[in-house]
């Protein structure tokens, strides 16, 4: 490391009275030695170094020592953290001491290095010689102090510098105690007139920098304080080390949250663009500057940072939760939600007991509650749970674990009964599996301080037990690492019909993180094709970098393949927001990528997606090599493919063609029957069944069309997974009917059934009412559902019928008897709303039985009526 300055006194302590001078000295730098006040020009006489010697371990302030040398006049003593004495090389400790009139010299300050061998040798002089010690040099190691932690002092506002050619923010310090820590914080404050004033080179970023030089030997992460309330804003954390090299680590943040972050040094990432690069390693020990990045930071925002310090991870370690010991926690961290359990807590091993169906009690919380475990801890310590869990007693339901963020946020991940048993099954759930319950902060799968856990279920109406053992943290890279999926000669690489549960997507399917909304799960109800369980839902967030989608797989040992094929639909959502009325697409770009085993990546665009499932084949002489590869690519071949995946990206524009960032989440992309095939053509095959108008009338479903059952299951689909909901192809119809309708099977004293049918509706469909007809084994409750998807949210209407009769009657139901059930209260059903539809439902209840006993219901003729009235309520038996 060069020194431009004397070592401030870093070398002091002589013997005598004499003064030393200590400077860098450079290549071919000759010492002065015409001033020298005794002149013994005669030869020079061989001397040794004496200490320390050879391996001596030190912490600090060291004497060095050596023999007299004859006719010697001065002595120069140079130390370095290379044997070769290298002075101009910022990753080398280099240090000299000329003009010394002893035979000792003392150090009584720190070694820039810790943990690192120094090596020392002496020359000695006359006025006509200079000769270097017999020994010519001697090593010994710095041992680096046993440091517990290291404080950050913050300064002064005028301490910190905003970057220039970044968008401007207030900085200022906090002397509130805004953290009640008892440290002042530093204040950051930017306004959107500022982030986003339409100039792409200062936009949507802010750097405020700080000198430190702090040396932090000892210590292998930073804590600090962080509060952060505003838009969409990327935090990062960066460092210049003791050779220049940038190294920085993102922030999790939680808006509008106090929180307490540990970021480990490991974790930090080196910038090499346009920075200085050394050796790529981040040297941590030293710091110089400390910088607090904002990026895409295009709105209004504070932040206050506080109490930064350097510590070691493993005396944190009560702030992470690695082992779930329930028995750690008192009585008072316990809380039932909704359900009271009688719980019972061994260990690692939580039991959940619950009523029985028969107490009125339970009827009136309808089978959904938690038991909430405030645990007040990080997960920053891997990707993923896992536990072990089992069940007794009744099924039809489902098992819940939910996380509640520090940001307010809530995820939950849900268990079917019909998965599990009276064995303890295990289960390895990585973070990104969990599904959006509430979001009430910034809607970002954190995962980083977890206020509480919470084991539970919903729609459980019977009685039985849960069981849950052994909750741990774990990383999915060690416990579950992804494999390669073998292709057998059908080529298919998913069809999405064989997954149990959410997380066993994320075994099969890695994704990128950078978009920062990157969720999959199986969609029962938006899917296509004869025996087709399921679909595959990717998500992605518009304004941000792609939301890539992968898998691993081994085509050597199938047939020689020549393209790809992947069913896809989009069914992205626009944000209700009147300064986006001038966009009319709102489908992303979406490439579909080949990447071999050489390196080369192999894109095919889709630009936009349609928001229809159509199946797309593509040669693989149709894929281009990916921007940026140089040289001669491969040719894609069985051998040579070792991955293949997706991505997705949408931006919005002002109507000028600047950017206007939404923002928008959770947009789903539903993708089906992704494989290699033979094709030696690049072509699109529509599939979905498109509903037309036809006069004032829109057929939605007669059920003519189909010769089984199973022919049904291309285009229905079933809204809960419980074994009794199935429907069959019937010949039972009405007057009015054809040769067919269907029979949707429910069950008394049990959860509600649900049937779903999700056509593609076109733009031009009106109507003002539906017009269904149905017959039913009981008196039942039925609830026809319409589901439309409006802008970013799903708006869902309800028709209700009561008693369901056991005739076969024609229902006609305007559109004012729908009430809202999710959504926009007091939105109003109209007509044009017939092009947002997304899917209609059928939901079945009865409950007047004594025993649970299987029944039917049969509907037939859905079709929806622009010549009805809104009002329109009637129902006529056509038996």
């Amino acid at each position: 490391m060069k020194k431009s300055f004397l070592l401030l006194a870093v070398l002091l302590g002589l013997t005598t009275a004499c003064q030393s001078t200590t400077t860098k000295i450079t290549p071919n730098e000759n010492i002065d030695i015409k001033d020298y006040s005794q002149s013994n020009a005669g030869d020079l006489g061989d001397f040794h170094l004496l200490t320390p010697g050879n391996d001596i371990v030190i912490e600090s302030a060291k004497t060095f020592t050596w023999e007299e040398c004859t006719n010697a006049e001065k002595y120069t003593l140079e130390l370095c953290s290379n044997e070769f004495f290298i002075s101009d090389i910022e990753s080398i400790d280099y240090y000299a001491v000329r003009n010394i009139q002893a035979t000792s010299f003392t150090i009584n300050s720190e070694f820039e290095f810790k943990d690192t061998t120094y090596y020392w040798r002496v020359t000695a002089y006359n006025s006509a010689h200079n000769k270097v010690c017999a020994d010519e040099k001697f090593h010994f190691f710095v041992k680096a102090p046993e440091v517990e932690e290291v404080h950050f002092d913050l300064g002064e506002a005028d301490d910190w510098t905003l970057h220039p050619q970044g968008s401007y923010a207030d900085v200022r310090m906090d002397n509130s105690d805004f953290f009640g820590n008892g440290e002042q914080s530093i204040e950051i404050k930017f306004k959107k007139e500022d982030t986003n004033q339409g100039k792409p080179e200062s936009d949507g970023w802010i750097i405020v920098t700080k000198t430190i030089e702090k040396s932090i030997y000892g210590t292998d992460a930073l804590f600090f304080n962080l509060f952060y309330a505003g838009q969409q804003a990327d935090v990062v954390i960066r460092m210049v080390d003791r050779d220049n090299e940038y190294w920085y680590c993102p922030v999790q943040v939680s808006n509008n949250a106090k929180q307490s972050v540990i970021l480990k040094f490991e974790d930090f990432i080196q910038r090499k663009r346009d920075v200085p690069v050394a050796n790529e390693v981040f040297d941590y020990e030293r710091i110089k500057y400390l910088e607090i990045v904002f990026e895409r930071s295009f709105g209004d925002g504070v932040f206050l940072l506080s109490g930064m310090k350097a510590i070691k991870f493993a005396n944190y370690g009560e702030f992470f939760i690695d082992k779930l010991d329930f028995s750690d926690y008192d009585e008072s961290a316990f809380a039932n939600d909704t359900y009271r359990y009688n719980y019972q807590i061994n260990g690692t091993e939580l039991i959940l007991n619950h009523y029985n169906s028969a107490t009125e009690e339970h009827d009136k919380i309808n089978g959904y509650g938690f038991l909430k475990v405030n645990v007040n801890r990080y997960f920053v310590t891997g990707d993923a749970i896992r536990l072990k869990v089992k069940t007794t007693g009744s099924s039809g339901s489902n098992v819940l674990v939910r996380l509640y963020e520090e940001d307010t946020d809530r995820w939950f991940y849900r268990i079917p009964y019909s998965a599990l048993s009276d064995e303890y099954q295990e289960l390895i759930i990585p973070y990104g599996a969990f599904a959006a319950s509430s979001l009430l902060g910034d809607g970002r799968r954190q995962f980083y301080m977890i206020l509480n856990l919470q084991f539970g279920c919903e729609g459980q109406y019977g009685t039985g037990t849960i069981y849950f053992k052994d909750f741990e943290i774990v990383k999915m890279s060690e416990v579950a690492p992804m494999s390669a999926k073998v292709l057998g000669n059908d080529g298919m690489i998913d069809d999405f019909n064989n997954y149990t549960f959410t997380a066993d997507l994320f075994h099969v399917w890695g994704h990128t993180e950078v978009n920062k909304d990157e969720y999959m799960t199986m969609n029962k109800t938006i899917k296509f094709g004869g025996n087709n369980a399921a679909s595959g839902q990717f998500e992605y967030k518009s304004d941000m970098e792609d939301a890539m989608y992968y898998t691993e797989i081994d085509a050597s040992q199938a047939i020689a393949f020549d393209g790809f094929s992947i069913w896809m639909k989009d069914g992205s959502m626009k944000p209700n927001e009147t300064k986006v009325n001038h966009v009319t697409n709102w489908s992303p770009k979406t490439r579909l990528l080949i990447q071999l085993k050489t390196g080369e990546i192999y894109e095919y665009m889709i630009n936009p997606l349609p928001t229809m499932w159509n199946e797309y084949n593509v040669r693989f002489a149709d894929f281009t090599i990916q921007a940026g590869f140089k040289g001669i690519p491969n040719p894609i071949t069985n051998e040579s493919i070792i991955r293949i995946g997706f991505a997705f990206q949408y931006f919005y524009y002002r109507e000028d063609g600047y950017p206007m960032p939404m923002y928008t989440m959770s947009n789903p992309v539903y993708v089906d029957n992704v494989r290699l095939t033979t094709n030696t053509t690049t072509g699109v095959v529509e599939k979905d069944r498109v509903i037309t108008m036809n006069g004032d009338i829109s057929e939605f479903e007669n059920f003519e069309s189909y010769t089984s059952t199973e022919g049904v299951e291309e285009y229905w689909a079933h809204g809960q997974p419980f074994d009794y909901q199935k429907y069959t192809l019937s010949n039972d119809v009405s007057s009015q009917g054809g040769n067919h309708s269907v029979a949707l099977q429910y069950k008394s004293k049990s959860t509600s059934v649900s049937y779903v049918y999700a056509p593609f509706v076109n733009s031009d469909v009106t109507a003002k009412a539906v017009i269904f007809d149905l017959k039913s084994s009981k008196a039942a409750t039925v609830y026809f559902n319409v589901y439309l998807a409006i802008g970013s949210s799903v708006q869902q209407y309800r028709a209700t019928i009561t008693g369901a009769p056991s005739v076969w009657t024609r229902y006609v139901i305007g559109f004012n008897h729908f009430e809202v059930v999710s959504g926009t209260t007091g939105r109003s059903f109209v007509s044009d709303d017939m092009k947002f539809i997304q899917k209609i439902t059928f939901g079945i209840v009865y409950n007047n039985d004594s025993e649970a006993t299987l029944y039917d219901l049969y509907v037939d003729n859905i079709k929806f009526d622009m010549s009805k009235k809104y009002t329109a309520w009637s129902a006529d038996a056509i038996d």
